[in-house]
């Protein structure tokens, strides 16, 4: 796979709105694609969840600065949140999981059927312990009016 296609990459766009405005009540603007051939995730936060289909495999990564990420945290609980401790960083991973079961739904009319594991969640100062893969990862940004956030999806040919 040379590219990710707007088939591919819609998706998981999609289901990024829909879950945060189902579950968090907030409207989450995805702003124009970039192409990326870094290897190392930016922001705060990254949950990652591995993903392989017949054809290709991967990872959509969900890269969360610490402020949206408080942010979304505080309106799924109803309770504000003020640091990155456990429940907020399982709310990545949550997030991330979600995320990935409904893009999978989709997906599957476009003739991909994934494999996933768990995500895992990690912080900044253990973002020397990951590479993200992907020879061309394409990363679309969100907008909320705590910060921004990114979905990074990065995915090579079997």
């Amino acid at each position: 796979m040379t590219k990710l296609d707007t088939k591919f990459i819609t998706p998981f766009v999609h289901a990024t709105r829909d879950v945060l405005s189902m579950m968090a009540s907030i409207n989450a603007a995805a702003q124009k694609p970039t192409v990326t051939k870094n290897p190392a995730p930016y922001g705060d936060i990254v949950s990652i969840m591995p993903m392989r289909a017949e054809q290709l495999q991967g990872q959509l990564a969900i890269v969360f600065t610490q402020s949206a990420l408080l942010a979304i945290t505080s309106k799924m609980i109803m309770e504000e949140c003020t640091e990155l401790d456990q429940l907020v960083l399982d709310t990545a991973g949550e997030i991330t999981n979600i995320v990935t079961g409904q893009a999978k739904a989709k997906l599957m009319d476009n003739g991909y059927s994934f494999d996933m594991a768990q995500p895992k969640t990690f912080t900044e100062a253990d973002f020397g312990n990951i590479t993200l893969v992907g020879s061309r990862r394409i990363i679309v940004p969100f907008h909320i009016d705590a910060g921004n956030f990114f979905v990074d999806l990065g995915f090579d040919a079997v």
